[in-house]
């Protein structure tokens, strides 16, 4: 008798390793999807917590000093706001300069076009040098801002005739709707 596999020994074997080979495929390309799946999401969520946070920290920074027009000239207001193509503006201490010899006070503006929000900064004396221009949430389906002193007030502009002119609201919040989904954020100015 002679030592060996036969024929049909090998391709049940090969068959076997085939069948095997398919599904662990199967498996790692499921593995993969999920993981870019859960990737995209969490970098999603990743630039939304960002811009929270970068919208937060400048509203703790604010400073009541009364901002510049477009035009350069003087107003009393310490705080602009609507549901107009720029939601908010105002001036802030930023902490991070590299030269010594300019104030670290800047304009921050907020703006919503084209589904995006923006964030810009110039000099507090110079609104129309801008410093920065940087976008901070992309693709965002409806975004609606009011303006409150105590969470059931709700205006749609600040100032208004309702407050002093160089008062700020204490709350800010933001309503929007991000790939079908409604989100409700406030934040607070700390003022």
């Amino acid at each position: 008798m002679k030592k060996g596999f036969t024929i049909i020994e090998i391709l049940v074997a090969l068959l076997s390793i085939s069948i095997i080979s398919l599904f662990s495929f199967e498996y790692l390309a499921n593995t993969v999807r999920i993981k870019d799946s859960l990737s995209n999401q969490s970098t999603i969520q990743q630039k939304y917590m960002n811009a929270i946070n970068i919208m937060r920290l400048d509203l703790m920074q604010l400073v009541r000093v009364p901002i510049k027009d477009v035009n350069g000239r003087q107003t009393n207001a310490v705080f602009f706001g609507s549901n107009d193509k720029e939601i908010m503006s105002f001036i802030a201490f930023i902490g991070s300069s590299e030269n010594f010899n300019e104030s670290k006070l800047r304009r921050i503006e907020y703006r919503y076009e084209n589904n995006n929000l923006y964030r810009s900064t110039s000099p507090s004396n110079r609104p129309s040098k801008k410093l920065s221009n940087e976008l901070l949430y992309p693709n965002i389906d409806s975004l609606d801002i009011s303006f409150r002193e105590d969470l059931d007030d709700n205006y749609n502009q600040w100032p208004n005739n309702n407050n002093a002119i160089d008062a700020v609201p204490r709350y800010v919040v933001l309503e929007l709707t991000i790939e079908g989904t409604k989100r409700t954020i406030i934040l607070s100015s700390f003022q």
